[in-house]
């Protein structure tokens, strides 16, 4: 995955969590922060416009679509329920990223 330039790679430590890794231009990884699941409900989505996940820290949220492209951006200024509007996105598999100070959580919606 891209953020800021920069190439990661997420690699499975347990059911709840990942860590993230940066790969640098010679190839070598580096473990850069933790990653944790985030529970996005509805899913798959039908016939709605919104989805919602509790957030447990402010940040940011981006979605990709299923070729890596970033499709929305949405910052996040308070801890607890949030709400998304998806009403743009095509039907269609998505990559949530909710990228925080201590952590990026992660999860995939299906828009049909």
């Amino acid at each position: 995955m891209e953020f800021n330039n920069n190439l990661y790679c997420v690699i499975k430590t347990s059911n709840l969590g990942n860590e993230l890794y940066k790969l640098s231009n010679s190839g070598v990884l580096t473990k850069e922060l933790e990653t944790e699941k985030i529970l996005i409900y509805p899913n798959p989505i039908k016939n709605i416009n919104l989805v919602n996940f509790n957030s447990k820290e402010t940040g940011e949220i981006n979605i990709y679509n299923s070729v890596g492209q970033k499709v929305l951006t949405q910052k996040i200024e308070s801890i607890g329920n949030q709400t998304i509007s998806v009403e743009k996105l095509e039907v269609g598999t998505y990559f949530v990223q909710m990228v925080g100070k201590e952590k990026i959580y992660i999860g995939k919606i299906i828009k049909e």
